[in-house]
């Protein structure tokens, strides 16, 4: 799913993409660095859709793990997760 979901950014489907990140993130919180690249993913659309709830849980869940979001664009992180989850399979 989260393969598919940078597919849907790639192409601006950002519903898709949505879609796809929800129906990922509970298997994703139990997997160790695929749970930060969902929530990464999980913000970044919902800041695109302005989904205020989305935003409040990811920001939350991000803070929580201590992921430091403020040093790269969402955009950019959320690509370098997707290449390295990618080229580690």
């Amino acid at each position: 799913m989260f393969y598919l979901s940078g597919l849907a950014y790639q192409k601006g489907k950002l519903p898709t993409m949505a879609g796809q990140l929800q129906q990922g993130w509970p298997f994703a919180q139990q997997t160790a660095g695929l749970n930060e690249a969902y929530a990464i993913g999980r913000l970044l659309v919902a800041n695109e859709q302005q989904d205020e709830s989305i935003i409040s849980e990811a920001t939350e869940w991000l803070s929580e793990h201590q992921v430091n979001i403020e040093s790269q664009s969402l955009g950019e992180m959320y690509a370098e997760l997707l290449q390295q989850r990618y080229f580690s399979i």
